[in-house]
């Protein structure tokens, strides 16, 4: 999206839907993930569940839910946080994956861009690779620089985890909130996740990747777009 389309957005439609469709490309930087556990599938054994392709397992699991939540940059660095309905994905949709898309529900928030695709309204397909739209790892912050309140508003991280994350509060809808300490060779950061989809999956010592935090005083929040990977 150029320029003069962001500018077009952001004077006469800031915070509501653009009218007309717009066709964007981007990559996707973190795609929501599926819970596999036999408590999801009390009949099926952790040997059934590899024969089980991705998509059926998010129509199992989203079958009430059908939006999946993405991180997604375009060619032009500008953040995307978006929903897509699960009859819309496919097995190729993973982080980094080039996808194109059209739709009309294409919002401009803080110079952050929301992006709605759905059966009805929308197409999504996966394209071939564009070195011209960054990866993650081209988008990685030294922790230094997020102390010192470099201005951004999604950050990916990059360290190792120096202490096991352990459950702090509940949030205000009664959520679990999980916290560890990442580190850098620039120096040391909290980070927060609520209901620890990710932070249940890394222990101390893992060199892990952070996608889409958000600054929340002096450490950081991960997204509900966001994920961590470990590296």
């Amino acid at each position: 999206m150029s320029k003069t389309e962001k500018s077009k957005i952001s004077k006469t439609r800031q915070g509501l839907p653009v009218l007309e469709s717009h066709k964007v490309t981007l990559r996707i930087l973190s795609i929501e993930r599926p819970q596999m556990s036999n408590t999801n599938y009390p009949h099926i054994d952790t040997i059934a569940h590899i024969a089980i392709s991705t998509k059926e397992i998010w129509e199992r699991l989203y079958s009430k839910k059908n939006q999946i939540k993405f991180l997604a940059i375009n060619e032009s660095r500008h953040f995307f946080s978006g929903s897509l309905d699960y009859e819309l994905f496919t097995d190729e949709m993973t982080n980094d994956t080039i996808i194109a898309c059209m739709t009309k529900d294409l919002y401009l928030r803080e110079d952050v861009f929301n992006i709605k695709l759905s059966q009805d309204e929308s197409y999504v397909r996966v394209e071939h690779d564009d070195p011209n739209i960054p990866k993650a790892s081209q988008l990685i912050t030294k922790i230094f620089d997020i102390t010192r309140g470099l201005p951004t508003k999604f950050y990916v991280i990059q360290g190792e985890i120096l202490a096991t994350p352990e459950k702090k509060i509940n949030d205000k809808g009664g959520n679990p909130i999980f916290r560890t300490v990442i580190g850098d060779d620039t120096g040391e950061i909290y980070v927060e996740e609520s209901n620890s989809t990710y932070m249940q999956d890394i222990k101390r010592g893992d060199h892990v990747r952070v996608i889409g935090a958000r600054r929340k005083g002096v450490h950081l929040l991960l997204s509900e777009y966001g994920s961590i990977v470990v590296i």
